[in-house]
Parts: structure tokens; sequence; C-alpha cells
């Protein structure tokens, strides 16, 4: 069987006159098999706050210039323009054959999965949003984004009350169950699974939570070949687990 490659980036969040950018990045996207980015928020033109901000479904042309084939959208900023903001954004990349998952009209569009074949190999990608917060939560009839719902317990582990407790974090049984099978439903349809998570500390160094490892693990003993990971917004560590890679956090894309 030929290899591909596939080029994977944090998040990307654009606003007006964003070309220049890729400018240095643009060969290196461009030639991978396949380029794959986070999308960290919704771009619309019926929300004032998105428009002062240049977040307008025209402003994403630089994506679709430097060759990216697919942008996950599960993520904790989803919901920032309402329903709009995903309409609108979902309709620009359709428009100009972006490959999305992880958000739609509802729970079982945002589970969808996107194949893409390269060289005669099937590669299938699934995103899920870590962080929430429920407002994001897609429903049976309720725009938003596949999740798995995290949950976080305080324990003071000490003899010092009113002290700093321990935080213990876990993922709830029945979200990572959808994962896990989504992604045995798919293992029939390619030949790699690649599974995206919105997960980690924001801005903390080298710490990586229970969830973090307990749900990238799940995703690679339900099937995955790969876990990647953002909404950090910097550099995490990267795993090998059972012979196959974790990649924790991925820092920004744009």
């Amino acid at each position: 069987m030929d290899k591909i490659d596939i080029v994977a980036t944090g998040d990307i969040i654009l606003g007006d006159d964003c070309d220049y950018l890729f400018d240095q990045a643009r060969p290196l996207l461009q030639s991978a098999d396949i380029t794959v980015g986070q999308l960290e928020v919704t771009h619309t033109t019926r929300h004032s706050h998105a428009v002062s901000l240049g977040r307008t479904p025209q402003n994403l042309k630089p994506l679709a210039d430097s060759g990216f084939d697919v942008l996950t959208l599960a993520g904790n900023h989803l919901m920032d323009y309402g329903q709009e903001g995903i309409e609108d954004t979902i309709a620009w990349l359709n428009e100009h054959q972006v490959h999305y998952l992880g958000a739609g009209m509802n729970l079982a569009d945002a589970r969808k999965p996107v194949v893409i074949e390269r060289k005669q190999i099937r590669v299938g990608f699934l995103n899920y949003n870590c962080v929430g917060p429920r407002e994001t939560w897609a429903g049976h009839e309720q725009p938003g984004n596949a999740y798995i719902h995290v949950i976080t317990h305080y324990e003071l582990d000490h003899a010092n009350p009113g002290g700093t407790p321990k935080a213990y974090t876990f993922a709830e049984p029945k979200t990572m169950g959808w994962m896990r099978e989504d992604i045995q439903k798919l293992q029939s349809e390619c030949d790699y699974i690649v599974v995206a998570l919105h997960k980690g500390l924001v801005h903390t160094p080298a710490e990586l939570l229970d969830y973090e490892f307990q749900i990238a693990h799940e995703a690679i003993d339900a099937g995955a070949d790969l876990v990647i990971s953002h909404h950090s917004h910097i550099l995490k560590g990267v795993e090998w687990y059972k012979g196959k890679p974790i990649y924790h956090g991925l820092c920004n894309g744009f």
C-alpha cells in the first residue's frame, strides 16, 4: 500500500487580510496529500460582533487557497454567533469544496465522519469537543457540535479543611460511548481513522489531565490510528500508545 502525507494544524482564527499569514506555510500545506485544521470560530455576516472582527465567510478564502481539505469545527466557540454562524460557515465550506466535520444542525449531523481517498487509501476523520460549554452541544433537534461530556470532581485529599483540593477529571460513559460507536462503525469504510479532540488546559505547559489520556486511549482502543488535539493554544507532548501516535496539542495554526 502506498503512503500518504497528512499535515494537521491547531486552532485557526482568521480576520481581514490574512492571506500573508500563509505565505511561508502554503507550500507545505499544498504539498500534503491531506491537510486538516481546526477552525476555532464560525464566520457570518449576520452577527455584528463577527463582522467587527472580520469573521465573515469571505475571509475563509486563504484556507481554500492554501489547500486545506478538512476543517474540524467542534469546539468551545462554535455557538459564539449562534445558529447563523454555523449555517454560514458550513455553506461557505460546501461552496468551496472544503470538507468539514464535528458540527451540524443536530447531533446526528455533527457526528458524521468525513472520508477522503488519496492514492487508493481511504482516511476517515471524526471530531469531538471535550471542553464544553453545554451551549455548544448538539441535540436531536438542536445545532451544535459532537461532544464528549467531561466531569470534574474536586477532592480534599489531606487533613486541611478549606485547603486546595485535587481535581479529578473523567469522561461521562454515555457520550464517550458515542465516540467508540462512531469509530467502530467507520472502520468498514476506510483504511485509517483519525480522531480530532478539542481538549486540554489552555496556555498551561506540559500538564495533561486524566481525561485527556482516558479519551485518547479509548479512541485508539476502539480502532483509531491517529489522535490529534487542539484548544490549549500551545504545543503539548506526543504519546505513543499501542504503537499509535497521540498528539496532545498542536498549538495554534493561524
